[in-house]
């Protein structure tokens, strides 16, 4: 008499994702959560808005979180782990310098009715125009094409 029992391996998981893509997403929520409890603490202790730096925190752990495990530890940043460790600590700073940016200005747009700071805004109208033509200017080197969006965006 054989006894045959059926393995039947259910998929638990909420968007069908490996094993290890779940671990590392796990591993970017708690780094997260301790980044913004930390940050929280700290914006209570200075007397500041603590919504404002926990959100600011989260965004923030959240975008190197997954710059590193996706990006920094897989093939495609191999070079980066390749070159020289000061190299490789300037790139990676000026990567997170950029989402600490991008994560204030987000917080800043999410939180506007409940955190009433004008002053990362209150340049805005001068600088938008400059940074467009600074880009359009980038992309080509035509000196038409550069003074014709000049006129465009201070007359």
């Amino acid at each position: 008499m054989k006894l045959v029992t059926q393995n039947v391996q259910r998929d638990t998981s909420f968007f069908g994702a490996s094993i290890s893509t779940r671990r590392k997403l796990t591993s970017i929520l708690l780094a997260a959560i301790i980044f913004a409890f930390l940050a929280g603490l700290t914006n209570l202790a200075r007397g500041r808005s603590v919504i404002y730096g926990t959100l600011n925190a989260i965004l923030v752990g959240f975008g190197v979180g997954l710059f590193e495990e996706f990006y920094v530890q897989t093939l495609r940043g191999r070079w980066m782990r390749s070159i020289h460790p000061l190299r490789s600590i300037l790139f990676y700073t000026v990567v997170v310098a950029v989402m600490f940016v991008l994560a204030t200005n987000l917080t800043h747009l999410i939180l506007y009715p409940f955190y009433d700071s004008p002053v990362p805004y209150s340049h805005l109208p001068y600088v938008l125009p400059i940074f467009i033509v600074s880009q359009l200017s980038a992309l080509s080197s035509s000196a038409r094409f550069i003074s014709l969006a000049w006129r465009i965006c201070f007359i």
